[in-house]
């Protein structure tokens, strides 16, 4: 089983070691700057930019590093649940009834869309579909939402109701298209994946989905 995405995050930090022979340590001529300088943040810096994992780099006022994971690590994620690798744990609770109707509400969508699509489609292998081609910045934030831990279901599903009013067409070819059949596909491999998160996340509440 696939442990949490800051425990991930947390691994490519420890893989970027410097060895004795990158890190330069100078006197430093002017005192009021400290004793010495070193390379150290710019070849940390270097080594996150390398790696294809991470998107963008930025640092900020109080000298953090702020950063963005690439599509494809979020992507990858995707492909984890699909392929049961990786289960939901933890969640947070749904403090008022009307959240939890929002929820089974969404679930209901995803589960007529999933209909749909099999109708146009046939039986979908969710697992075999070329989620490479999830790229809009509202699909790789519900991913996100789906995997970063503790999730909260609700605030999962309204990015999925802010997905689903991106694609305003007719409500029954919500998502699908019978022209871009690749794309309908990844699109409900996205779909099956909060399905399974929803129930996995009732499962934890004690929440029966009617």
């Amino acid at each position: 089983m696939k442990g949490d995405v800051i425990g991930e995050i947390r691994d490519i930090f420890k893989e970027m070691y410097f060895s004795e022979e990158e890190i330069e340590i100078r006197l430093n001529g002017n005192r009021f700057r400290g004793d010495f300088s070193s390379n150290i943040l710019f070849i940390f810096l270097q080594k996150l930019r390398r790696d294809k994992r991470i998107k963008s780099i930025e640092i900020s006022k109080e000298g953090f590093v702020n950063f963005s994971l690439s599509n494809s690590f979020w992507q990858e994620k995707l492909e984890e649940i699909l392929l049961g690798e990786r289960v939901l744990k933890t969640v947070l609770p749904i403090r008022r009834e009307e959240e939890k109707e929002i929820i089974k509400e969404s679930y209901d969508r995803c589960i007529s869309v999933l209909k749909h699509g099999e109708r146009l489609f046939g039986k979908v292998i969710y697992s075999g579909c070329d989620i490479s081609k999830l790229v809009s910045e509202e699909e790789i934030l519900l991913i996100k939402q789906m995997t970063i831990e503790p999730v909260s279901l609700f605030n999962l599903c309204k990015q999925f109701i802010v997905l689903w009013e991106v694609d305003r067409g007719e409500v029954e070819m919500r998502f699908l298209s019978l022209r871009e059949e690749e794309e309908s596909k990844s699109r409900l491999a996205l779909i099956y994946a909060l399905t399974l998160v929803i129930v996995r996340g009732f499962s934890i509440l004690g929440i029966k989905i009617d």
